[in-house]
């Protein structure tokens, strides 16, 4: 059987490679990434001077564009107070009292935290679960 011969091991006497290299291409590319982000830079400051100037020139652009801020923050705002108005309805149409709980059939009581349970959790299976229960002879 042969025998093989042993890998040449590395020699750390030899003359080491020039680490110089690595750094410059490093450095490059930070030289790279640096002139990318002042180039940037510099056409984001050109476009707002643009911009400045342009909105020194033409005041009623700037005039519709603060009034039309203030009717779309108006509209929100009315929107949103009305979405709460129709969630305190709805919390209050899912709310029975006492009287109300006693009159009902016991079917009827099942039916009805069922309901609430899926309004509670938006779930969308509300309609499919609660349609025809009013309409039941046992109610």
């Amino acid at each position: 059987m042969a025998t093989r011969r042993p890998y040449p091991r590395r020699r750390t006497s030899c003359r080491p490679q020039p680490r110089s290299r690595r750094w410059s291409r490093r450095r490059g590319r930070q030289s790279d990434v640096q002139v990318l982000v002042f180039g940037a830079v510099v056409l984001a400051a050109a476009a707002a001077w643009a911009a400045v100037s342009w909105l020194v020139t033409n005041w009623w652009a700037l005039i519709l564009l603060a009034a039309a801020a203030v009717v779309g923050a108006a509209g929100w705002a009315h929107w949103r107070q009305q979405q709460r108005a129709w969630d305190r309805a709805r919390q209050q149409a899912l709310r029975f009292g006492l009287p109300e709980l006693d009159a009902l059939h016991h079917r009827a009581l099942i039916l009805v935290a069922a309901r609430k349970v899926l309004v509670s959790t938006a779930c969308g299976a509300l309609r499919g679960a609660s349609v025809g229960w009013q309409e039941q002879s046992w109610l």
